[in-house]
């Protein structure tokens, strides 16, 4: 006795332009108004041996063309596509932090300041340890790292209260702004208040309101700039 396998309806097959023909006669016949009646996709992908939803891109495919007034070519196939970006699942995600301030009119020096405090990128020079088909081994590579509570602080003081500091006009009463990341440092951080303070500088680290329109500056403004500029140009690499 032999047992014929029935193919796998989940398994995708690719159709031969006879095949096509032989599906879309078979859907043309059974159509009202260029709708197809339930389960005709099932049916038809069980005698072919395909999945139901290519015999759905097929039928698709030429009820769109058949509106346009155009004849839908079975004998066409369509070209693997060219992928040039990695899978968003395999995309290295860099950190930054971002310290931007309300733009003010700067009286002493008759201008307009943007509010621009500075961009610093949590990345790090390493060797690369293999050699592969892109660089040798021993190659200056780009790495990203965890950013955690002691990185953030000593971010804070190292370069963002230094670089305000040569930017705002001494003797102003600056509020540092954050949200509630995990990374951030608390309120009374010894550190960060006695940065804050040095020199007769009198800063004060805060906590940013619920739905204030200073949280949503950065989402709208700096990180909207950069995915329009993803559009526009696909970077494949950190320096990119």
């Amino acid at each position: 006795m032999t047992v014929l396998a029935l193919p796998d309806p989940t398994k995708r097959k690719n159709l031969t332009p006879k095949e096509r023909a032989y599906a879309l006669s078979l859907m043309y016949g059974v159509t009202t108004n260029m709708t197809v009646p339930a389960k005709t996709y099932a049916r038809v992908s069980a005698l072919l041996g395909c999945s139901g939803r290519q015999i759905c891109r097929l039928w698709k495919k030429a009820r769109d063309a058949v509106k346009n007034g155009k004849l839908y070519d079975v004998e066409s196939d369509e070209p693997a596509p060219h992928i040039t970006v990695h899978n968003k699942n395999f995309v290295v995600k860099v950190m930054f932090l971002v310290a931007i301030a309300r733009p003010r009119w700067v009286s002493e020096q008759n201008t307009v300041w943007d509010g621009k405090i500075g961009t610093w990128p949590f990345v790090v020079y390493e060797l690369a340890q293999r050699k592969s088909k892109n660089r040798a081994a021993g190659t200056l590579e780009l790495k990203t790292y965890t950013v955690d509570r002691d990185i953030y602080r000593a971010c804070l003081v190292h370069s963002v209260i230094p670089e305000i500091k040569r930017l705002w006009p001494s003797g102003k009463r600056v509020h540092l702004q954050q949200d509630n990341a995990r990374p951030h440092v608390l309120l009374d951080d010894v550190a960060v208040m006695t940065a804050c303070t040095d020199k007769g500088w009198d800063m004060a680290l805060t906590v940013q309101p619920a739905y204030s329109p200073d949280c949503n500056v950065l989402d709208l403004g700096f990180f909207a700039s950069l995915q329009t500029l993803q559009h526009r140009k696909n970077s494949r690499t950190i320096d990119e």
